[in-house]
């Protein structure tokens, strides 16, 4: 039971030093080997015994405490010239070998992706392995070939998929995703600045395109759709409507002829309280719902022939902004609504405060021009120390 477990301890502590001949030890006394810190005589038996097999194959040595011989373990070494054959009785491949295998797929992996924030991580991963010889989370223990075609279905998505289907679409099996990869493709997107630490993993997979259920659109205006050669006049509904994903690609025209602005609502509550509240005759009101999935992005594509003015109202904060940037690579001539200081003056009193964390990425995202919309509002914040949610502006 012990056997290999112990043995790629030894290996693994031994890969973190310089040479795989110098001589390292797995301590007992010291509690490096977690399962033999135990008051169970048998447990610890068990690991006695397998210390005697793996020294029978001349893998190892080791030592009992003085004095205290089938007792207590003191410590454990790999035999240096029987550290290859360790590798082979483990199926495990040395680690320069596995750098260089490993390197060579990812270059390779580089260059058949197009999404640029997908061919920033995989370089990154890339450079982080070379350099230090470390394995991003994402990597680590991954099965390669799985993993390839993760990404590159990934890559692929324009409109949102169940996530089950995306997992029979990637791997001819509907259950692999979940089972298998979906933590393994949060670390992958988390490795990358484009989602912010706040954002849930749902809404992370949501906006790659991934989503448990099709996604819902919501918005609210005299927009006039074409489908089945019929116009569907969305007026006639005055606290708004919403289509399934799926029907975008059903919709053949839009008559945007009553709009004369376009808002997009991070969240639920408020884009129902501005539909409610403040709405204009001639607003076309969307939820974005956060980070935008692939199957919202053509919904704002539709809406965008008309070329008018189009705002977008959302938290100020850091999850806010970021999600006003993704919007704004969609729709060039975005803009904030609502996301100011004369905003932040007015709601103080409700804004919540902000830790020397939180601080410390505020002032990291100044340093980028990007977010230069909304600079003034972030040296506000940082002076205050506060941020506030949208939901507090009613």
């Amino acid at each position: 039971m012990h056997d290999c477990t112990i043995l790629n301890a030894l290996i693994d502590k031994s890969e973190r030093h310089t040479s795989l001949k110098q001589r390292v030890f797995l301590r007992f006394d010291k509690g490096e080997y977690e399962p033999y810190n135990t008051q169970d005589a048998g447990v610890k038996r068990d690991i006695s015994d397998a210390l005697d097999r793996l020294k029978e194959k001349g893998f190892v040595d080791y030592h009992w405490m003085p004095y205290m011989e089938n007792v207590q373990l003191d410590k454990a070494w790999l035999i240096s010239g029987a550290i290859p054959k360790c590798y082979e009785y483990l199926g495990r491949r040395p680690k320069d070998e596995l750098i260089r295998s490993l390197t060579a797929w990812l270059c390779a992996l580089e260059g058949q992706l197009k999404a640029s924030w997908m061919k920033e991580v995989v370089h990154a991963t890339g450079i982080l392995l070379e350099t230090r010889g470390s394995q991003a989370p994402w990597l680590k223990g991954a099965d390669i070939g799985q993993m390839e075609k993760l990404l590159r279905e990934v890559d692929r998505l324009i409109e949102n998929v169940p996530q089950r289907r995306f997992s029979v679409r990637a791997f001819g099996n509907s259950k692999v995703f979940e089972r298998d990869c979906r933590s393994r493709l949060l670390a992958f997107c988390r490795e990358s600045p484009t989602f912010s630490e706040t954002v849930s993993d749902d809404d992370l997979l949501e906006k790659l395109g991934i989503c448990q259920n099709p996604t819902i659109l919501e918005f609210c205006g005299p927009i006039r759709l074409m489908t089945v050669e019929k116009w569907l006049d969305c007026a006639r509904f005055s606290m708004g409507t919403a289509i399934v994903s799926e029907a975008i690609s059903s919709i053949a025209d839009v008559d945007l002829s009553r709009i004369e602005r376009i808002i997009s609502i991070e969240n639920r509550t408020s884009y129902y309280d501005y539909i409610h509240r403040k709405k204009l005759p001639g607003d076309l009101v969307l939820y974005s719902a956060g980070f935008v999935g692939p199957s919202r992005l053509q919904l704002f594509k539709l809406v965008m022939g008309g070329h008018q003015p189009f705002f977008h109202w959302g938290d100020i904060d850091l999850g806010g902004f970021e999600i006003f940037l993704q919007l704004r690579g969609t729709v060039e001539h975005l803009q904030p609504m609502m996301m100011d200081v004369p905003t932040l003056l007015r709601y103080r009193k409700v804004a919540e405060p902000c830790d020397d964390v939180y601080i410390a990425k505020l002032r990291k995202v100044l340093e980028h021009a990007a977010y230069r919309p909304f600079h003034e509002t972030i040296l506000f914040m940082l002076r205050e120390k506060v941020r506030l949610e949208q939901e507090h502006i009613y």
